[in-house]
């Protein structure tokens, strides 16, 4: 993987959709939201010893989203 071209850790790019109640959805065709971030997180460790910022602030990003998406779940799931 060449992380200065973007390399090959993101088969799909993510997509949002805006869900019948209004809520905003991630989703990714062909690849799993966890391994979504996953994936993000592997590739902003590799450009973060490769001096690459672009992919570091993408992975960055990813775990952000990663970290409200589960702290949502887990308020939805207490009674």
């Amino acid at each position: 993987m060449n992380i200065k071209d973007g390399g090959g850790a993101f088969p799909q790019v993510p997509q949002l959709d805006l869900g019948k109640d209004g809520e905003i959805k991630l989703r990714c065709d062909g690849i799993s939201v966890l391994d979504y971030f996953a994936a993000a997180a592997l590739t902003g460790l590799l450009a973060n010893s490769d001096g690459c910022e672009y992919m570091a602030e993408h992975a960055d990003m990813a775990y952000c989203a990663a970290i409200a998406m589960l702290s949502e779940r887990e308020s939805r799931n207490k009674p």
